[in-house]
């Protein structure tokens, strides 16, 4: 199993709405900033086609749920 870096306070999980892996499966990456987690998420959320993220905050133990707008499918 490759080994993770999970050192920063910050965890960014992606995830897809109907297969996500679970756990650590799902995990990018940690880091030093909300921000910095989050702009990582809206990077990959095009390239991998991804709706869902969480960013867990890991010393006040909390999670913040991230979600991007689905486009629709058809357009009139």
């Amino acid at each position: 199993m490759e080994q993770m870096k999970v050192k920063k306070r910050y965890w960014l999980f992606k995830f897809d709405e109907y297969y996500p892996c679970g756990g650590m499966n799902d995990f990018v990456g940690s880091f030093d900033s909300f921000n910095e987690a989050k702009d990582k998420f809206n990077s990959y959320a095009p390239v991998y086609n991804l709706v869902y993220g969480e960013i867990f905050d890991s010393v006040n133990n909390t999670i913040e749920e991230l979600e991007l707008p689905i486009a629709p499918l058809y357009s009139s």
